[in-house]
């Protein structure tokens, strides 16, 4: 998954702005994409991706299961699963949180390591949005730090960018888009990727969610 769940925030101008629950609640959803980018960069070799996932969250605490199928010219992996869990809130000032923790699998090579995550994100007038994201593999040592800024209108349109890097590779990435809301659980985003070594990739997006217990 690395940093697809913060693009696709991005692509919805959320930012981050999910509340406690107060309660057990289920939730799913499933999102069926022209190319699985991450950070800029494709990871299916230009393929479309299926992308469902499920979540379980209680008084913030939240687990889920993200998966998606892949292809690296280097390796015979089809399938990614990710594992991850974390707690997110909101302060009394209005800044939304998201602090978690990813774990990253593959149906050949196994485990792939994981990224300790930090979101923060803030509504601010005129149905606008900012949001930053922090990634860290210890293994690696790579931290990969993204802002985003986003513009949500009362018709369901947003329109968002985000820019960051990667450290020690290198890789500058930005992106930016429009979605729009079918409705409250059907949304659609196209956006526009770029890297500063590779080429710039148009994507094409649909996400649907669902509440499973709440």
């Amino acid at each position: 998954m690395k940093h697809s769940m913060l693009a696709l925030a991005l692509a919805a101008g959320a930012f981050g702005s999910s509340a406690q629950a107060q309660q057990l609640s289920f939730s799913g959803g499933a999102t069926l994409t022209s190319n699985y980018i991450s950070d800029g960069i494709t990871q299916t070799q230009g393929d479309p991706a299926f992308q469902p996932w499920i979540e379980v969250e209680s008084n913030g605490f939240y687990g889920g299961l993200w998966f998606s199928n892949v292809d690296f010219a280097d390796s015979r992996d089809r399938l990614e699963t990710d594992l991850y869990f974390g707690y997110r809130g909101e302060t009394m000032g209005g800044l939304s949180y998201d602090l978690g923790y990813a774990r990253y699998f593959y149906n050949r090579s196994g485990d792939a390591g994981g990224e300790f995550l930090v979101s923060l994100g803030a509504d601010m007038a005129d149905g606008f949005s900012l949001g930053t994201d922090l990634a860290y593999d210890p293994d690696e040592q790579d931290l990969t730090a993204s802002i985003g800024l986003g513009f949500t209108s009362f018709q369901g349109i947003s329109v968002s960018g985000e820019v960051g890097r990667s450290q020690p590779n290198s890789n500058n990435f930005w992106n930016v888009g429009v979605g729009y809301d079918i409705t409250d659980y059907l949304g659609v985003d196209l956006r526009y990727h770029d890297t500063n070594t590779t080429a710039g990739i148009v994507n094409l997006s649909g996400t649907v969610t669902f509440d499973l217990l709440r």
